[in-house]
């Protein structure tokens, strides 16, 4: 996954759902803050925001592509300011989200993007693999996606620190073989 998305790290999951919320907990997002999602998805990527401890945001999709309209989400990056921490666009139905505006509009506002790239393994936008254009993104391997194991989640990034973090937590944030931890982890590693 990480050669196909072109990253340096692929991160394996229990699913896509616990896929979004590691990469969101690994970014630092928690209680308190807003995280963008589309308003028209599957339930899993606003239910991974609020297991993350976060209040998801709904902004509205573009009905040319059925995916986050980039226009609605810069004003609800001027409205919610600081509290707004990450986005998730989905790339529905495998078909991508206008990625270079919703970027565009992110890194004006120093807002961390996880691609949910859930349903759109092998999915181009603009000659780039979906999945190497965010600072993160997820996939999901569940009997109704484009490939499939049966179950299973994968994130991919370029981030070290995410990476690690994310594989930490994933593994019940248990740093070598004794019975010692040193976070609150979770049983998410496939």
């Amino acid at each position: 996954m990480a050669a196909l998305t072109t990253r340096r790290h692929a991160v394996a999951t229990v699913n896509g759902t616990t896929a979004i919320e590691l990469a969101l907990r690994a970014l630092g997002v928690g209680a308190g803050d807003l995280v963008a999602v589309p308003d028209w998805t599957f339930a899993a990527t606003p239910n991974a925001v609020v297991h993350a401890g976060a209040e998801p945001l709904f902004i509205d999709i573009a009905a040319e592509s059925w995916t986050m309209d980039p226009v609605l989400l810069e004003t609800a990056l001027g409205k919610h300011g600081k509290r707004l921490k990450a986005v998730v666009p989905v790339h529905a139905l495998g078909h991508p989200a206008n990625m270079d505006a919703i970027l565009n509009v992110c890194e004006a506002s120093g807002v961390s993007v996880v691609e949910d790239a859930a349903g759109a393994i092998g999915a181009g936008y603009k000659g780039r693999p979906v999945g190497s254009l965010g600072h993160a993104a997820i996939f999901s391997f569940n009997g109704n996606k484009t490939v499939t194991a049966g179950g299973g989640g994968m994130i991919v990034t370029n981030d070290d620190a995410l990476a690690d973090r994310a594989a930490h937590l994933s593994a019940q944030a248990r740093p070598g073989r004794d019975y010692v931890h040193d976070a609150i982890g979770f049983n998410y590693r496939m």
